[in-house]
């Protein structure tokens, strides 16, 4: 089954993707609005997120596809079920080697378990992948910004946005991380190293100015 063409940019995608890997343009007007996964969306955001995990369950029985089972890996980490979560991202992988969302979630969890090289390995992969996924660009922000690196951070989340591509409900977590980032970014401070006193040189004060209490002498800094 051949994949869709891109109208922006051309690029021809795999027959389950919604969005185009290249520029992250919608590859059907109604790709942003219906299929399971904006089901899915609409119920996590009622606060139902077992009949979520239900809804793309069902599709995922009706036949397999990489972004069903990622879908499915983001509820159960909502869950707290990151041994399932793992269980789908492998899942998509099989289907889809090049599956980069799948290789960002990857790293994502690698990072929260402190393994942070095989973590940027991953983003790094998911980024060649799909330069402008704005989820592969988010999953990025959140590494840089686990490194204190805020400048990083600000830049992908930047790159992500004004590409345009994205569902709604994803942009509007970027903005929001955006803002995030740039308010922790000017709230944020640099630490300065301050010379420890020279020991000598007070004892030598001491010794000129003939006292021999221990009474602290004011220094001025």
């Amino acid at each position: 089954m051949s994949g869709s063409f891109c109208p922006s940019c051309g690029n021809r995608g795999k027959p389950y993707d919604l969005f185009c890997r290249a520029c992250g343009g919608a590859l059907t007007e109604a790709a942003r609005a219906s299929g399971p996964i904006a089901e899915a969306a609409s119920l996590v955001e009622r606060g139902m997120l077992a009949e979520a995990i239900a809804t793309v369950q069902r599709a995922l029985s009706a036949g397999a596809a990489p972004d069903l089972h990622v879908a499915l890996a983001t509820l159960y980490l909502r869950r707290g079920g990151g041994a399932e979560a793992q269980r789908e991202l492998e899942e998509a992988l099989a289907l889809d080697p090049e599956c980069a969302v799948a290789h960002a979630y990857a790293g994502g969890m690698l990072l929260q378990a402190g393994d942070v090289a095989e973590a940027q390995g991953r983003l790094d992969l998911a980024y060649q992948l799909a330069p402008h996924d704005l989820i592969v660009l988010m999953k990025r922000a959140e590494f840089w910004l686990r490194l204190g690196i805020f400048e990083k951070a600000r830049a992908e989340l930047k790159h992500g946005l004004q590409d345009g591509g994205g569902e709604p409900h994803v942009r509007s977590m970027a903005e929001a991380m955006l803002l995030s980032v740039e308010k922790r970014s000017r709230n944020s401070f640099t630490r300065q190293l301050v010379a420890l006193p020279d020991f000598g040189a007070l004892k030598r004060m001491f010794r000129r100015s003939g006292r021999t209490d221990a009474t602290p002498v004011e220094a001025k800094v």
